[in-house]
């Protein structure tokens, strides 16, 4: 046994940074040397829910932030197994008397946590969100349930936040305990690994694109986006310090994506089940289109609707698309094929580089108007014409769909209604005007239904 007089284990999770970490401030304050451990959880690698592309990034972040370490004297140390076996295991080995961790907020999360706080010294802290959940609520104590009230008192709370710019380095004398080695990672294209790339993207978002981001969010091609989630998604960016940062850049158009984010953390916080269940009761009842064909045909950017078709297949390529595209093929599936959003938030997460239980599923249900806050019934994107309007020439689709390569842009669109259709690209598995008018039906018959 390696015994370090005051020893505190930095259980790592979603905080992959030194600094603007509560879980290693709370060793630093208590006085304790920190031992840095990652445990390769077997029930979330093992995931069919997991993303190739996540967890190499994931792994690429952690080289990245194991290399911090042994810069101020520590490193990583890394086991394989049941957390709560493994924590234990360290605990005996090193001597160590505690364990800080940040408190995570997803059906797993919490029943992992309680698991491993029923018999081991587990602190949980905050830091998943900007704003804690539980912080922001009405006067009376109750929860907001609508996205503009929330934000409202969100923004207001972010004058309180106790940030600091301390960096975290009691690791040197850490006992020398066996570890596992990380994966190899291969570098995620568009996405450079570390703090210090998380943190100069974010400086330089709000410095040169922040002005534009009215207009720029609205980019298929994700040009006018921060690009920040899935530093967010790992924490290796601080999302309490992307708040404060753009609050003093008084921008509210991208302050209400941060607070998005933490909206749908809260709703977690209240009830987990929610990231599988629907937020409104009337929806159980839901008469929902179990097509495989139908849903294998979206999945596959086999739709016939271009703009569809560009974002699912961008999403299998490069498991990043920007929010207007995730809102388009969102709507599409649940609105256009009706099919249930929970088979859709599920293929995000087997696919999207920053694929977060909290957001995924908050933005699945707002666009399938399921959720407590949520886009109105009758909102049903036209991929014929938002292709028009946010892809007038047709780059973003073609970019995607080698088949529509040399099609102009008056039937880039729509290439079903050309005098002779491309014979390798399908047409339209449904046609809008009746897709449109099916889910309004379908809709329309749950609005007697009282909501929960």
């Amino acid at each position: 046994m390696a015994n370090v007089a005051g020893l505190a284990i930095w259980w790592v999770r979603r905080d992959f940074r030194l600094t603007d970490n509560s879980a290693l401030e709370a060793a630093a304050d208590a006085g304790l040397k920190v031992l840095p451990v990652f445990i390769m959880d077997p029930v979330l690698m093992n995931s069919m829910r997991a993303s190739t592309k996540r967890v190499a990034f994931m792994n690429a972040s952690l080289h990245s932030m194991d290399m911090d370490l042994r810069q101020s004297g520590g490193r990583l140390l890394v086991r394989q197994g049941n957390p709560k076996v493994q924590l234990a295991r360290i605990l005996a080995e090193s001597g160590a008397k505690i364990i800080f961790a940040q408190r995570d907020y997803s059906p797993y999360s919490i029943r992992r946590d309680k698991d491993v706080a029923s018999v081991l010294p587990l602190t949980l802290l905050p830091g998943i969100a900007a704003v804690e959940p539980g912080l922001v609520t009405k006067p009376d104590g109750s929860p907001y349930v609508v996205f503009s009230a929330f934000f409202k008192a969100w923004r207001s709370s972010l004058n309180a936040l106790p940030l600091t710019s301390r960096l975290v380095n009691e690791f040197d004398g850490q006992p020398s305990l066996d570890s596992a080695s990380l994966p190899t990672a291969d570098a995620v294209d568009g996405f450079p690994v570390g703090n210090q790339a998380a943190v100069n993207r974010a400086e330089s978002f709000l410095k040169e694109a922040l002005r534009l981001y009215k207009k720029g969010r609205e980019s298929l091609d994700g040009s006018g986006a921060s690009r920040v989630s899935p530093y967010l998604r790992f924490g290796v960016l601080s999302p309490m310090r992307l708040a404060l940062n753009t609050a003093e850049s008084e921008s509210d158009e991208y302050l209400r994506q941060i607070a998005w984010r933490d909206f749908y953390i809260s709703i977690l916080a209240r009830d987990s089940s929610l990231a599988f269940r629907n937020g409104r009761s009337e929806f159980d009842g839901m008469p929902w289109n179990t097509s495989d064909i139908d849903f294998n045909s979206w999945a596959t950017g086999e739709t016939g609707y271009p703009l569809v078709d560009a974002g699912m297949r961008q999403l299998a390529s490069s498991g990043w698309v920007s929010n207007r595209v995730r809102m388009i093929v969102a709507s599409f599936l649940t609105k256009h094929l009706l099919i249930d959003w929970r088979m859709g938030e599920a293929h995000f997460m087997r696919h999207l580089l920053d694929g977060d239980v909290s957001s995924n599923a908050g933005g699945w249900q707002w666009v399938a108007g399921t959720g407590s806050d949520r886009a109105p019934y009758f909102r049903i994107f036209s991929p014929i014409a938002q292709g028009k309007r946010y892809d007038s020439e047709g780059d973003y689709v073609k970019q995607w769909i080698p088949e529509l390569q040399g099609i102009s842009s008056q039937w880039v669109h729509e290439p079903w209604r050309m005098p002779f259709p491309p014979v390798n690209y399908p047409p339209p598995i449904v046609d809008h005007t009746y897709a449109r008018q099916r889910a309004l039906d379908a809709f329309a018959s749950l609005r007697k239904k009282k909501p929960r």
